[in-house]
């Protein structure tokens, strides 16, 4: 619902009457100052262990710094994780395949960083090793 004037409309007749418009005038451009939520997205979902993942963030502010974190518990339930800090594109984009890693676990373009520079969380038990349990 929408209040013009006092009246409160569904939103599906504004959509309908800005419609209309569009044929009328031949097309209106939108502007907003708003923004959509920053996206992380990682394909594909699921893979092996030597398999790539190409991970990247969309709709970030341009030429902004931002920090990818990784995290991962164990079969034993210790705490992993990495990070990563990157410069996003002039688009508000950050591609892990194609764009380095100026900090954190791991320098350089490294599309797997976050994964091969797995580290215990502070604070976590001494000596931890990755190792994955035997199925039955």
């Amino acid at each position: 619902m929408i209040a013009l004037g006092g009246k409160m409309i569904p939103c599906y007749t504004v959509q309908r009457n800005l419609a209309c418009i569009q044929r009328i005038v031949g097309g209106v451009r939108w502007t907003s100052s708003c923004r959509p939520a920053p996206l992380l997205t990682a394909s594909p979902v699921r893979a092996l262990i030597d398999d790539k993942i190409s991970i990247r963030g969309h709709f970030l502010p341009p030429r902004c710094p931002v920090t990818v974190c990784a995290q991962m518990q164990s079969d034993d339930g210790d705490l992993w994780e990495a990070f990563a800090h990157f410069n996003t594109n002039l688009d508000g984009t950050v591609n892990l395949t194609r764009d380095p890693s100026v900090g954190g676990s791991y320098l350089g373009c490294e599309p797997m960083g976050l994964l091969w520079g797995l580290q215990p969380a502070p604070g976590a038990r001494e000596g931890l090793r990755q190792m994955m349990k035997q199925a039955p």
